[in-house]
């Protein structure tokens, strides 16, 4: 039987929507998002991704929003700020720098002592014996 539990890879690419939309986050265990080509304006609605703790790939290359200055360190800090398994956002591998830049990021704004540190760890831990 087909549930919405198995779906690890979703193509959203080329459509007009505006929102990325909470029917989304109906797909728990999605690793791979393709949203490429819409009309997303609004930062803030990439927040709700980093609810989707599998995902490892998220495309949202050729939208408004991507126009935005601070752009990619902003989906990156929203998305880790709630976990860190994205390791390639528009098809490009977020690097250690991007990752520890974003840490500190986040980290500056958690009251959490030593957060930091775990997530840096387990990040690089999990980068090397999987990099893609």
């Amino acid at each position: 039987m087909w549930t919405t539990d198995n779906l690890l890879w979703l193509n959203l690419s080329y459509n007009y929507l505006v929102n990325i939309e909470d029917e989304i986050l109906k797909f728990p265990r999605l690793q791979t998002l393709y949203m490429e080509g819409k009309f997303v304006k609004n930062l803030e609605e990439t927040r709700k991704l980093g609810q989707l703790k599998d995902l490892r790939s998220l495309n949202l290359f050729g939208n408004p929003i991507e126009q935005i200055s601070g752009y990619r360190m902003w989906v990156l800090g929203v998305i880790y700020a709630q976990n860190d398994a994205l390791k390639k956002l528009d098809q490009v591998v977020v690097t250690a720098k991007e990752f520890s830049a974003v840490c500190v990021w986040n980290d500056s704004k958690k009251t959490k002592a030593g957060n930091l540190k775990l997530v840096s760890e387990k990040y690089f831990r999990d980068h090397k014996q999987n990099p893609k």
